[in-house]
């Protein structure tokens, strides 16, 4: 490997970084001090950190070039910085998930996922921005401002996970943390041209995250490789963890394409499609078996309907305090969500969650036979910023959220029509982040 660029570390990936620091080619200090310049020279415009503690960020650093130096055992990611969304909370940053109320509210510890990353001496120096209260998927925030799409403005990031998607898309940090309640990390991944991982539930535990719903929160990284998202989920969840390691094919492996729940969509592209269908190929290509799957008893429209009503009615259950007091902490739009979610009745949340088990067994029921599902990661590419996502924008992101199972999206091909990148998912069974990481990472080097 040539010597690392030190002109632009934090555009290099974790892989190379995590080798740099280990050949002693480069700093945890200079890494970190490369990721604060990256943030000074390119937020003004995008807009996708909310906060940066430059004295801490930098003396995390130095702490871990003395361990490096005096040769203790260390992690491969010890030293490297990383964006973490606004509503993961840091001790001393302010816990604010979007919410204009919650600015001056400063976090008393780390949650579960920031605890992990630094015992692996991992440095969480940028907050990023993110929809109001992670309930949204346009990157608007009416309070800390939109997050702007860094390969082209016209377009939305996508959200709730906008701030870590365009942080990493710009070459801000080398990896972040997002979370994810109907696909808020794989949404603007797929906007943005990079990787985001949804786990299995409670792989990584939630706690200490502000939560949008009970039912439906996760938490997980987001990278630009499938590579360095595999090495954040192994320091996550503290097992040790190469990706040389992985298994080198995919033949024979089963992968289940849902054609008519793709089809159900009313927002699917034929550009989108199309770039599917090239997908599929070359999973034929590597020496997948292909097969068509239905998902028995699934109807998007009352899924997508049953999905926001429980979001709306355990959001306004962990808010409904602050609302009484507050009122004004929120938006009108956010505020209005909460009224309905206090006003809605037991039967109203009991008849959505029977919907959705009905949904996440249908779920359960197809990936029986398979190794993964693939789809589009959403049915279109970017809309136009300052606009409404269209309606069923989460539609194949949400269902991994219903059974619990593991999601990934990667960047596979670019639209010829506007430049903006596709997202492809693979969705795996419960505790096969191996197996989807291996497919993804295969497509991704093919």
């Amino acid at each position: 490997m040539k010597d690392i660029s030190k002109k632009s570390l934090a555009g290099q990936s974790l892989v190379s970084l995590s080798k740099a620091l280990k050949d002693n080619q480069v700093t945890s200090v200079q890494i970190t001090e490369a990721c604060i310049k990256a943030v000074d020279q390119n937020n003004t415009s995008l807009n996708a950190v909310t906060d940066i503690q430059t004295k801490a960020a930098l003396k995390a650093a130095k702490d871990s070039d003395i361990r490096r130096h005096a040769g203790g055992e260390l992690g491969p990611l010890d030293g490297i910085p990383f964006g973490f969304k606004a509503n993961i909370l840091v001790e001393g940053y302010a816990d604010h998930a979007g919410i204009k109320g919650r600015k001056s509210s400063a976090a008393p510890n780390d949650s579960h996922a920031i605890t992990k990353l630094k015992v692996a001496g991992m440095i969480p120096f940028a907050q990023t921005n993110m929809d109001e209260g992670a309930l949204g998927i346009t990157g608007r925030n009416e309070y800390f401002g939109a997050t702007v799409n860094p390969i082209n403005s016209r377009f939305s990031t996508g959200g709730s996970s906008s701030g870590s998607a365009a942080a990493l898309a710009s070459g801000m940090c080398p990896a972040a943390l997002g979370s994810d309640s109907l696909g808020s990390i794989r949404i603007p991944a797929s906007l943005c041209g990079i990787v985001g991982l949804k786990p299995s539930r409670n792989l990584v535990r939630t706690l200490g995250t502000i939560p949008l719903s009970w039912t439906f929160d996760h938490v997980g990284p987001m990278a630009r490789s499938v590579d360095d998202t595999f090495m954040i989920l192994s320091v996550l969840l503290g097992v040790p963890a190469s990706v040389d390691k992985l298994p080198s094919d995919i033949k024979g492996m089963r992968i289940g394409i849902p054609y008519d729940f793709i089809h159900s969509c009313p927002a699917l592209t034929s550009e989108v499609y199309q770039n599917f269908e090239t997908a599929i190929q070359k999973l034929k290509d590597l020496g997948a078996v292909i097969q068509p799957v239905s998902f028995r008893n699934y109807d998007i429209a009352i899924a997508r309907r049953a999905a926001f009503e429980i979001c709306e009615i355990e959001m306004a259950e962990f808010h409904g305090a602050m609302y009484h007091e507050t009122p004004n902490a929120f938006s009108e739009r956010f505020k209005s969500m909460i009224e309905w979610g206090m006003k809605a009745g037991d039967n109203i949340k009991l008849k959505a969650m029977t919907a959705i088990a009905r949904m996440g067994d249908s779920i359960d029921e197809a990936m029986i036979p398979l190794d993964a599902i693939i789809t589009p990661t959403t049915p279109m590419n970017a809309f136009e910023a300052g606009t409404d996502a269209p309606i069923g924008m989460y539609d194949y992101t949400a269902p991994a959220n219903f059974a619990g199972m593991p999601a990934i999206s990667i960047p596979f091909g670019t639209s010829g029509e506007n430049g903006m990148p596709f997202g492809l998912q693979i969705m795996g069974n419960i505790l096969s982040e191996r197996k989807i990481i291996t497919i993804a990472r295969l497509l991704e080097k093919s």
